[in-house]
């Protein structure tokens, strides 16, 4: 994998604190290559860490394409940590943890500055709370032992530095069966950090009650083979460089009071680097993948009609919250009806009471959604494409499917998308048009990066 990159120094100065990632248009660049999503899908899902034959615990996806291929994440210290220590790490990964994740997966693309090395940020940890949202008033938990109703500045900063702490800890291990790409990483820290204290008359001060904070973070050597700018030149290039966008509103959202509409964000973030700023799919394949296994109600399948309608209010609170920042949620009016969809969705049908039976048919709605960035690209580019046989031909080789494969895809028989590439056949409807489109990924890939998950 390479020799270790050398050790961060401590900084000195606040005079080149890198910017705001975030500018006017409100999103920016974030490396999006597997060890940042998988490393985002280990921080959410505690309950998905298993413990391997040493007693360590370790969060491991594995892909069917490149087949054979994973990524497994560790704790770890001076090494891999096993035991009741490494759990204890693993009990604090929460949203908070996952934000940070994301805001320096967005810095490690503008280190980056068109070429790989083992560049770092400088970050002021004011910065780091106005991007996370943490600015707002927040109130003290202990309050009955210091009497401060609210977070001070310090304790905010102090509290950043427990979550970097916690980001700091995870190392990333790949296993790439690809042929022509070189992407194994034998051990890399996901991020590694430097922490300097600022303020007070005495470093015990500092430490105890700062006015700032300078995190410096860069990429672990994993960078090398899933953010090398190589890559986007040279196509036959042995590595990749996978990158998608980040809005700062997804950052924003109160994640103790809005938990499923930050997952949401975060997990549809991923998705629309993969489609193009858009995604498709139905309500119960996002529901597998941002609640947690051990949620009361998807371990015993609602099977409360208490449990129904609270999971429904839920929902409907996560998705009013996306629209509400900027993201663009369009319903399929084959599959989810008016009735079932949120109050602002409803029309003249808002008072109209849930039917019998409503809550399996709404796991299996169907919707789309574009994050903010891609909101109104979305409009222009699916009425703009043409679905020509040779465009459907050309799309569908590019991502490596045959006919049959395409044809399971969008339920249809692989006859069909034969007479589709001869010409003997259209493609009808705009439900199928866009399954089309979003399957093989035909359309502008405005600020996307190249290479697939």
């Amino acid at each position: 994998m390479g020799g270790k990159s050398p050790a961060l120094p401590a900084s000195d100065s606040v005079e080149a604190i890198d910017p705001l990632v975030f500018q006017d248009e409100g999103f920016v660049k974030m490396a999006t290559g597997a060890p940042v999503w998988v490393s985002a899908t280990a921080l959410i899902h505690r309950e998905r860490w298993k413990e391997d034959e040493f007693g360590a615990p370790i969060f491991i996806k594995k892909f069917n394409r490149p087949k054979g291929s994973y990524v497994a994440i560790y704790v770890v210290g001076e090494h891999i940590l096993a035991g009741q220590a490494a759990w204890d790490v693993v009990s604090k990964f929460d949203i908070g943890v996952v934000s940070l994740h994301l805001l320096f997966a967005a810095y490690a693309m503008q280190a980056q500055n068109g070429c790989f090395g083992p560049a770092s940020s400088s970050i002021k940890g004011t910065n780091l709370i106005k991007m996370l949202g943490m600015d707002r008033r927040i109130r003290n938990p202990s309050v009955g032992n210091d009497g401060k109703q609210f977070l001070t500045k310090s304790m905010k900063l102090l509290h950043l530095v427990e979550l970097v702490q916690s980001l700091s800890r995870l190392s990333v291990r790949v296993f790439w069966k690809d042929s022509q790409k070189n992407c194994n990483v034998s051990l890399s820290p996901l991020w590694e950090v430097c922490i300097d204290y600022l303020g007070g008359n005495s470093f015990d001060q500092s430490l105890k009650n700062p006015e700032e904070v300078i995190i410096r973070v860069r990429a672990g050597l994993w960078a090398e083979k899933f953010l090398n700018p190589e890559a986007a030149e040279d196509k036959t290039a042995s590595t990749l460089f996978q990158y998608g966008l980040l809005a700062a509103s997804t950052l924003r959202i109160n994640p103790y009071q809005e938990g499923l509409a930050a997952q949401l964000a975060v997990e549809l973030t991923f998705r629309s680097r993969i489609n193009r700023g858009k995604s498709r799919c139905k309500v119960d394949t996002l529901w597998k993948e941002v609640l947690p296994d051990t949620d009361s109600g998807k371990r015993n399948r609602f099977q409360s009609r208490k449990q129904r309608y609270r999971m429904k209010q839920r929902w409907d609170s996560a998705l009013t919250t996306l629209k509400n920042l900027g993201w663009r949620i369009e319903f399929d009016d084959s599959t989810y009806p008016l009735e079932y969809r949120p109050p602002w969705a409803k029309g003249e049908n808002s008072g109209r009471p849930l039917p019998k039976g409503y809550f399996a048919k709404l796991r299996q709605a169907v919707l789309s959604i574009w994050s903010p960035e891609y909101a109104e690209i979305g409009r222009e580019s699916e009425s703009a494409v043409e679905l020509r046989p040779e465009i459907i031909r050309r799309y569908r080789q590019d991502r490596r499917m045959t006919q049959r494969d395409l044809a399971g895809a969008l339920g249809k028989h692989q006859t069909w998308v034969s007479m589709l590439e001869t010409g003997k056949a259209k493609v009808t409807g705009d439900e199928m048009r866009n399954a089309m489109i979003e399957t093989l990924g035909i359309g502008p890939q405005r600020k996307t990066g190249t290479g697939g998950l």
